[in-house]
């Protein structure tokens, strides 16, 4: 077979042969499905050893972005329009997430400009009832779920919906488990006043970071949601 014998006893290829047989298991892998190329390309790309030219080449080639759990999608296959869906997606846990910006904003009113341009979509907003709900599910079953839209949609969708959710969990466990005694001693006041802030800081971040990340076509994984949306958006 034309290898040589390593200090093991085993056989081991030269680099020449080693480039061949990267060269026809690639073109093996062409024709595969995607989510097989996914699963074998990793092994065979560590296991057997490149050049750097072909290394830059490899990698040239497949310009993908990692989203995690080994799916994958090129980012300028995003287009202008996934984009803008992917964006304003994260205005429904920004909208819900106000609720918790009372303290935050009384104790900066400078950070409440940046509020201003939407003041219009928040008045219409919360003008209706139910209107939350409403437009949770159009998230969820309009972008999130919809499989005639992009992976890329359907991610950043997923992780709006995911941080509207987790939104619910403070919301009802101050309607459910928080006694009203404890918001009488300056520690439980204070404790209460910093839960809010936290939870409003981390929906601002969060959906700042993916309005961001996805104007720009890139998959932003933002904390607690990220792998729970790659999931159910590689489905």
């Amino acid at each position: 077979c034309g290898g040589l014998m390593g200090g093991n006893g085993a056989l081991v290829a030269p680099k020449a042969e080693a480039r061949r047989i990267v060269t026809r298991a690639h073109g093996a892998i062409a024709s595969m499905p995607m989510g097989s190329k996914a699963m074998i390309r990793a092994p065979l790309y560590n296991k057997l050893t490149l050049s750097n030219k072909q290394k830059s080449d490899y990698i040239k080639k497949r310009n993908f972005e990692v989203l995690g759990n080994g799916a994958r999608r090129s980012s300028d296959m995003a287009s202008n329009l996934d984009r803008f869906l992917s964006s304003i997606a994260y205005l429904i846990p920004l909208l819900d997430g106000l609720r918790y910006s009372k303290f935050l904003l009384s104790d900066f009113p400078a950070l409440a400009t940046i509020f201003v341009p939407l003041t219009p979509l928040i008045q219409l907003y919360f003008q209706f009832p139910y209107s939350g709900l409403i437009f949770f599910f159009v998230l969820y079953l309009g972008l999130a779920q919809n499989r005639s839209m992009s992976r890329f949609v359907r991610f950043n969708g997923m992780q709006a919906v995911l941080l509207d959710v987790i939104l619910n969990i403070p919301s009802l466990a101050e309607r459910f488990l928080l006694p009203q005694e404890a918001l009488a001693s300056t520690f439980g006041l204070w404790a209460y006043i910093q839960a809010y802030n936290t939870i409003f800081l981390y929906i601002f971040l969060s959906v700042g970071y993916g309005m961001v990340t996805s104007a720009l076509g890139k998959a932003g994984r933002i904390p607690l949601v990220a792998d729970a949306a790659d999931a159910s958006s590689s489905q």
